[in-house]
């Protein structure tokens, strides 16, 4: 029988109420659960019990509150942190581990640690796991993590990609919105994987419909559209993901020059997202904290809440036929 501590936590909500709530963590705060051990979604859950206005959840207080009379209120600003973990145990456990990483509700992580023992990417008691699939001969170098407390199970779902070292997940905050989809990739030079990627979402759209759409993650490509102004590199697969991005009218988010491989003082981490995040946008910057990657973690946060006015609310991305079939 597993052995907890319990503790007790105020929570605020934006009307002023306060809320108490117990909360029910492992002794050690680096036990990682044995989830689903099927691949590409791997988790350890357990259902919140109610009592009046105590709320027991499983590890730190939830950013879903509820009331007296149990209505949800889920948030609609999204923290999203990304960082390539350079395949390092305690790279890894420090972001699945730190108190920082808490306010984030996805994680996308590159080169994440690998354990050939579990044949898994580390499991945790706060994330539900999502890994990409894998190259030949590889283990996974894509990886998505969402935060249990802040995303329940019901407001995301995990979206089948067939480019390896790619994951995406696709979030509803709101019932009456179309979804953002999220997608984390790490890319190999000298492969086909842009080419690919831009082929699976030609058809993906086709018959999927989202407001939002971000892709971000380690492209290993570099070129001057987001080069800092004193490197002259240049790669000529960039000039495919720029033609591809443009295709589905994504551009990057990250300011032009942002250094996010300090090593060789360049940047080939990149977030792109289309006119719907741009618009919703609150951050797109380098994160104040440190996990001991030689890359630095990037953090993009969201405004999500429906917006009454303007045409992105009522217009979700569909892209012209002739433009899918150019794609």
């Amino acid at each position: 029988m597993r052995h907890v501590n319990a503790t007790t936590v105020k929570i605020n909500n934006p009307d002023g109420e306060t809320f108490q709530t117990k909360s029910h963590a492992n002794t050690s705060r680096s036990h990682y659960a044995k989830g689903n051990t099927k691949r590409g979604h791997k988790t350890a859950r357990s259902k919140p019990k109610h009592a009046e206005n105590w709320l027991l959840i499983d590890a730190k207080p939830t950013h879903t509150l509820m009331n007296s009379q149990t209505q949800q209120r889920a948030t609609q600003t999204i923290a999203i942190l990304q960082n390539n973990l350079r395949k390092s145990r305690s790279n890894t456990d420090s972001i699945l581990n730190a108190e920082s990483s808490e306010k984030y509700a996805i994680l996308l992580l590159q080169e994440q640690y690998f354990s050939a023992y579990t044949n898994s990417s580390l499991t945790h008691q706060s994330w539900t796991l999502i890994e990409s699939k894998c190259m030949e001969n590889k283990p996974p170098r894509a990886a998505i993590y969402v935060n249990k407390t802040i995303l329940p199970a019901h407001s995301y779902e995990p979206i089948l990609m067939e480019v390896p070292d790619t994951v995406a997940i696709a979030i509803r905050l709101n019932k009456e919105q179309h979804p953002t989809l999220i997608i984390n990739i790490y890319n190999s030079k000298k492969t086909t994987q842009i080419t690919d990627l831009r082929t699976q979402l030609r058809k993906h759209l086709r018959n999927n419909t989202y407001n939002g759409i971000i892709i971000a993650g380690d492209f290993n490509l570099h070129h001057p559209l987001w080069n800092p102004p004193e490197r002259g590199d240049y790669d000529t697969e960039a000039d495919i993901l720029i033609e591809a991005m443009s295709q589905l009218q994504l551009k990057p988010m990250l300011p032009p020059g942002t250094i996010t491989y300090p090593r060789a003082k360049t940047a080939i981490d990149l977030v792109w997202g289309n006119e719907y995040v741009e618009r919703r946008l609150i951050k797109c910057r380098i994160a104040q904290c440190d996990h001991g990657s030689d890359h630095r973690p990037i953090e993009t946060i969201l405004n999500l809440q429906p917006c009454p006015y303007g045409p992105e609310a009522q217009q979700p991305l569909q892209l012209p036929q002739n433009k899918l079939e150019n794609l």
